[in-house]
């Protein structure tokens, strides 16, 4: 049987019908499972992919969805969204489209106009970028879909405490 869907992510689908199944059931709210954390920042980042690094951080941290294994994502992410900015930016310089002139069969002079190679590293990079911010949870329909994180606690659990106890007896009896 599949989980229901929240409602946040029904209502922003434009379904209204949740509003009678919240009075009956209650909403619906992840449950954390996984312990927050802190990913440890790789070393090459540049000064501008710290800083990115940071602000997604922060984010994360603020979302509660912050474990130490989106790590490597989060590197992804944040390489490509620079390169992403770059790559725009020289393409706003360029122009989406630039005109070259060829020859044709005959040996006559015309006029191409042709999209810039460019447009399409960046339409290639701004795919990727979706895919890691949905990997991420950073897009509001994802976030609703996502367990939220438990802060460590230095704790001993109830199965902790039996394991414990069983030991002691073991190690008494032995």
């Amino acid at each position: 049987m599949r989980e229901r869907t929240p409602f946040d992510e029904v209502e922003l689908a434009g379904d209204k019908s949740h509003i009678a199944r919240s009075k009956k059931y209650g909403p619906v709210k992840p449950k954390g499972k996984f312990k927050a954390g802190r990913p440890q920042q790789p070393a090459d980042l540049t000064p501008e992919e710290v800083v990115v690094w940071e602000k997604t951080i922060k984010i994360l941290a603020d979302q509660n969805t912050l474990t130490a294994s989106d790590g490597p994502a989060l590197e992804l992410y944040v390489r490509i969204f620079c390169e992403h900015a770059r790559e725009s930016k020289k393409l706003a310089d360029e122009g989406r489209v630039y005109i070259t002139q060829k020859l044709d069969r005959h040996g006559y002079s015309i006029t191409i106009h042709a999209q810039n190679p460019r447009s399409r590293v960046v339409d290639c990079l701004h795919k990727q970028l979706v895919t890691l911010l949905r990997e991420l949870s950073l897009f509001p329909a994802r976030r609703s879909r996502v367990a939220l994180t438990v802060e460590p606690t230095d704790e001993v659990s109830e199965g902790q405490r039996l394991l414990l106890a069983a030991n002691e007896i073991m190690g008494e009896t032995n």
